[in-house]
């Protein structure tokens, strides 16, 4: 089942979250649950953060997971990465 909603930019779990209750808005946990395809105890450690989404709520909300990687200079500094010359 495809959730129609406007364009909504999330980074982060949390984001993900949010964009959840605002489509579940007045349904309760077990109908937007039902909605969803999933069931209303995996709904429940979707908002308590205890799983991940995977496919199926990822595809009923329209949303891709993204993976992106980050150079940290501090990190740099404590882990120096390469060949030691």
């Amino acid at each position: 089942m495809m959730i129609r909603i406007m364009a909504y930019r999330m980074t982060d779990i949390d984001g993900l979250i949010e964009l959840m209750r605002d489509v579940q808005a007045d349904s309760t946990a077990k109908e937007f649950a039902e909605r969803l395809g999933v069931s209303p105890q995996y709904l429940c450690d979707l908002y308590k953060k205890r799983r991940e989404p995977g496919p199926k709520i990822l595809a009923a909300l329209s949303a891709t997971r993204s993976v992106a990687y980050r150079y940290s200079d501090e990190i740099a500094k404590e882990k120096p990465y390469g060949r030691k010359r």
